[in-house]
């Protein structure tokens, strides 16, 4: 039986993260956190390893640095456009002149890995405004408030700065015909 390295650095990153977390050096306390990290790391070695790249048989260690530096980047981004949906439908609240326009969206992804496609699904319901419907494979439903709210979606650049931490190849951009206007009662 071999150990990929995923596991490896699976186990690594769980431990250095309960050293972190606890900071003590007794031999007890370490002993404890890499039975801990081993249990777990056993546990879920095989979910973790398809979900990151079910593609290959392991990720790169090389490239964990970088898409640990983009994933700061990808988070710093989310937090700016939450921010700015929040503040988007704050007004949409506050000026009774504006109506809403709610539309749905059923777009692909060309993300291969399910951890991915998951991470963009979190990322839209994360944004006010949006949220993700449902999700078949590739294929999502998502659901916003105006049509200016799925605006990162239409363009691409949510799906691409995604593509960019899980270390996938661009996204195109979704076409804009696919947005449907909800009918008025």
């Amino acid at each position: 039986m071999s150990v990929r390295r995923t596991t490896i650095v699976q186990f690594l990153v769980l431990f250095a993260f309960w050293y972190a977390l606890s900071g003590r050096n007794e031999p007890l306390f370490l002993v404890t956190g890499a039975i801990t990290a081993a249990v777990v790391t056993a546990v879920t070695h095989r979910i973790a390893g398809e979900c990151l790249r079910p593609d290959l048989d392991h990720l790169p260690v090389g490239q964990l640095p970088l898409a640990f530096v983009r994933s700061i980047g990808f988070v710093g981004w989310m937090a700016g456009r939450i921010f700015v949906a929040s503040l988007q439908l704050a007004r949409l609240t506050l000026t009774p002149k504006l109506e809403l326009d709610p539309c749905t969206l059923r777009f692909h992804t060309e993300l291969r890995s399910p951890l991915a496609r998951t991470t963009l699904a979190n990322a839209i319901s994360l944004v006010p405004g949006t949220l993700t419907v449902d999700i078949d494979g590739a294929e999502l439903v998502v659901h916003a408030l105006t049509p200016s709210q799925a605006g990162d979606l239409v363009t691409g650049e949510l799906q691409n700065r995604i593509a960019k931490v899980f270390l996938d190849r661009p996204q195109p951009p979704v076409d804009p015909s696919v947005i449907q206007r909800e009918r008025r009662r």
